[in-house]
């Protein structure tokens, strides 16, 4: 997140020197297929490997996410921008009786960043809009697993990571509010490669449950409203 931060700070220093800068605040609605990731967490539960069977009660839901862009609109109907979205879900096992509770939860986060173009149709107050974003992206596995037998407690935890990248097209509508505000809702679908998860420690260690590695696909419908300002032109010196 560092730094896909840091490369947001420069493409800003260098629109500053641009006139037609806009900021876009984002809040969205994904669901995210996870069919490899829902295997694996399936397998954990019933593994021989596991310190207790367990039951899987939360398997990768849909959640809210948010992003943030920075760019410049070239006129009234066309936006080239820098964005960054944040994604979240996961997963969790768990089992308990008289003598005690397992727990194993699987935290996935997911970070991009990349280019996103819109185009909107017509000019007025309320119109329709296509949008294309791509980019690259890193996903974060955390396991963490909590064993107590009776009064003794033992816990576990580590970090993985994946590398890959995302396209999604979007349409929906934009609504112009006054010079420098705007909105726009949309509904999209995001294309992400599979990742498959390395040790934070230890790249070259792959996870994986009975030889298959253990892959996360971040795609699915996405749904979101983005609220945009325009940033004040300079004004020139005068003399």
């Amino acid at each position: 997140m560092r730094n896909s931060l840091y490369i947001l700070l420069i493409f800003m220093s260098i629109s500053g020197f641009t006139q037609n800068n806009y900021v876009g605040l984002s809040l969205g609605y994904g669901e995210y297929e996870m069919d490899d990731m829902k295997n694996f967490q399936h397998t954990l539960a019933v593994s021989y490997r596991s310190p207790v069977v367990s039951e899987v009660v939360v398997s990768y839901p849909a959640k809210k996410y948010f992003g943030l862009t920075f760019g410049n609109q070239f006129n009234a109907n066309q936006r080239l921008g820098l964005t960054y979205q944040f994604h979240n879900t996961g997963g969790r096992n768990s089992m308990s009786d008289y003598s005690g509770a397992y727990t194993l939860d699987l935290f996935l986060q997911q970070h991009t960043i990349g280019l996103t173009f819109s185009q909107r149709f017509f000019r007025g107050k309320i119109g329709p809009v296509a949008q294309f974003t791509g980019g690259a992206s890193i996903s974060y596995l955390i396991l963490e697993e909590r064993l107590r037998v009776f009064e003794e407690k033992a816990e576990y935890k580590n970090n993985f990571f994946g590398l890959t990248f995302h396209i999604e097209p979007a349409g929906g509508f934009y609504f112009n509010f006054n010079e420098y505000i705007s909105a726009e809702v949309l509904m999209g679908y995001s294309f992400t490669g599979i990742a498959s998860y390395r040790s934070t420690e230890n790249p070259k260690l792959f996870l994986s449950s009975h030889y298959k590695k253990a892959n996360t696909n971040w795609t699915g419908i996405r749904v979101f409203v983005t609220l945009y300002f325009k940033l004040p032109k300079k004004k020139a010196k005068t003399q």
